[in-house]
């Protein structure tokens, strides 16, 4: 509850970072401990290197991306057979080991 409400003043512009913040970490901390106080919000980087949150931060991104990169390839997939199905008879450019081939039927 507390990632969602400062996700939404983040959107909205009613949190933003300040001069004594470090960086964006100290900032996120600092609102979350507004928002949670200093029991649960001080919990955050128990443990926790600013590189541990920096690779966790880019495993949470490449995983809420993952599928809309894997729809848009089904997508493209897809166009592409729709393509060869519907010329079945152009000829295709070969290209092997990123090399010129013989060109497919």
């Amino acid at each position: 509850a507390g990632l969602d409400q400062l996700e939404a003043d983040v959107a909205d512009g009613s949190f933003t970072g300040t001069i004594a913040d470090e960086d964006v970490h100290t900032a996120l901390e600092r609102g979350l401990l507004e928002r949670l106080g200093a029991d649960l919000g001080g919990k955050l980087r128990a443990g926790r290197s600013r590189n541990d949150q920096i690779a966790t931060l880019f495993r949470m991104y490449l995983r809420d991306h993952a599928r809309t990169i894997g729809g848009l390839i089904a997508d493209l997939q897809s166009a592409l057979v729709g393509l060869a199905e519907a010329h079945p008879d152009v000829a295709m450019p070969g290209r092997t080991h990123l090399q010129h081939a013989q060109p497919v039927l």
